[in-house]
């Protein structure tokens, strides 16, 4: 039963998925064994996959995350990093509107420079619907214009 699949007591790393059908007495299908040398009985074993979990609770280098997006336009920014980084060139992107960090109003916080874990709240000039709305977080944006 795939909805039975839950990879959360797994842990960090890679695991392989097989399938198995098998007869009653198939012995050696307990966690820990090796599904492929210790499995015995009357059995099929499918080709296995691998699955590879990432430990996601805790950036693995430093960057700046939309934390928080408002109906009145207000966007929330935040360094999840363990350095300090400089936004004031990213850019928030709601296609077709393009918003530079630094030409930006700061409505909450200090600069455009975030130390670890600090916030800042910018107010953008175009809709962003919080519920099902889209936005982009770019460190640069190149737009290329073909003139005829």
């Amino acid at each position: 039963m795939p909805s039975a699949v839950d990879f959360d007591g797994a842990g960090v790393g890679a695991c392989r998925v097989w399938h198995l059908s098998f007869e009653d007495g198939l012995t050696g299908a307990m966690m820990g064994n090796n599904a492929l040398t210790d499995l015995v009985g009357c059995y099929s074993l499918s080709n296995s996959i691998t699955i590879t979990r990432n430990d996601c609770s805790m950036p693995t280098m430093d960057s700046i995350v939309i934390n928080e997006i408002n109906d009145n336009g207000q966007i929330e920014l935040k360094n999840v990093g363990t350095t300090a980084i400089d936004v004031s060139s990213y850019w928030l992107c709601n296609f077709p509107s393009y918003n530079e960090l630094s030409t930006l109003n700061i409505i909450c916080g200090t600069d455009l420079i975030l130390d670890p874990n600090e916030l800042v709240t910018v107010e953008v000039n175009f809709n962003v619907d919080s519920a099902d709305g889209e936005l982009g977080l770019l460190m640069h944006l190149f737009i290329a214009v073909q003139r005829p």
